[in-house]
């Protein structure tokens, strides 16, 4: 796993010119409107949090910034995980947590899992749905050397990207210049893209059938037809509280919370309790509760240092998780530390031949 961290800022109607300047950055053509400011790379998420730093070198830059048009909720910090592990764990300590919502700057967090590990002739550690081939339609594009591939496989599902051959790169590069007689010039990029030798029926089939055998297919094309997001993309999202209990607990904490969870359990001096959120942020329906019951578990002996919050999300193919300033000020202040749990489970989306 690798883990990235970084200040993101949304220019907006803030001049460019001003920004770069201030960050000793490029600057962004106007077309483009965030800037990605103090990037640091990590092998394992660190344990010391890179974004007190953040928050202590914006503060000495925040009335330039402000004076050059951006607000403090066009800035965010984030943190990315990369080829992640099938279950991700982030802990968020409560002084982070309070400078980021003093400062009204939101968290986001995004997990991406590593890609299937396959070995012609062994069992993928994912699930896997067996399809065949119906049909393969191609479509020549604009320019010499370039189509639309749409594949329409058994199961219904219809995909497609585009496939270039290796002689026609360079007439496909961008930017087109028209001052320079339309000639292309710096980079190619399209989603979906592949390259073959040729774009006959033969060479096009023999990329879509390897795909499919080495489980790369999904990641190579786009689906086209419409489908279900919530059975495959929605992550499921439950809030849970874990209390280390005191030996001298004058009340059972299963009497406190009664009727407030979905499930409770008692397993040696931990106390969990779990709870299905209905707020638009997961957090703020169980802060909610527990500031009404703060006062009594403090009376039962319970401190707020042994109050963990865990934010835990299940998802399929990627999680983004934003966490705004004012949930991340009342945890702070509240001395709570905050776990963010990214569980994959993968839904049978691998779809793959056998030969």
């Amino acid at each position: 796993m690798s883990i990235s961290t970084w200040l993101e800022i949304w220019r907006g109607q803030a001049s460019s010119k001003r920004l770069a300047r201030l960050f000793g950055q490029p600057q962004l053509p106007e077309d483009r409107q965030l800037y990605t400011i103090w990037k640091q790379e990590y092998k394992e998420i660190p344990a010391i949090s890179p974004f007190l730093g953040y928050v202590d070198q914006m503060d000495r830059l925040w009335e330039k910034v402000e004076s050059a048009g951006v607000t403090r909720s066009q800035v965010s910090c984030w943190l990315v995980a990369d080829d992640a592990d099938e279950e991700t764990h982030i802990t968020l300590d409560p002084l982070t947590m309070l400078r980021l919502g003093e400062e009204g700057m939101k968290l986001c967090i995004a997990v991406n899992p590593a890609a299937p590990t396959h070995q012609p002739g062994h069992a993928s550690q994912h699930q896997l749905q067996l399809v065949a081939i119906r049909d393969i339609v191609i479509e020549a594009g604009n320019l010499p050397g370039q189509a639309q591939i749409t594949v329409d496989l058994d199961d219904g599902s219809v995909w497609g990207a585009n496939f270039y051959t290796f002689e026609s790169l360079q007439a496909h590069m961008f930017p087109f210049d028209p001052h320079d007689g339309g000639k292309p010039a710096g980079y190619l990029w399209k989603p979906y893209s592949l390259l073959v030798p040729t774009l006959d029926h033969v060479s096009v089939e023999k990329a879509v059938v390897g795909l499919l055998y080495d489980h790369q297919f999904e990641r190579a094309f786009q689906r086209l037809d419409p489908f279900d997001e919530n059975s495959s993309e929605q992550p499921n999202t439950q809030v849970s509280l874990r209390v280390v209990q005191p030996t001298n607990l004058r009340q059972p904490l299963d009497t406190l919370f009664l009727g407030q969870a979905s499930e409770m359990t008692q397993v040696g001096h931990f106390f969990d309790l779990k709870h299905t959120p209905t707020a638009q942020e997961p957090l703020t329906s169980m802060l909610d509760m527990l500031d009404a019951h703060y006062g009594e578990l403090a009376g039962m002996g319970v401190r707020r240092s042994d109050l963990t919050l865990t934010w835990s999300e299940v998802f399929n193919r990627q999680l983004n998780v934003e966490i705004q300033p004012e949930s991340l000020l009342r945890l702070g202040k509240s001395g709570i530390t905050l776990r963010v749990l990214a569980r994959q489970v993968v839904k049978n989306q691998v779809r793959c031949l056998e030969l």
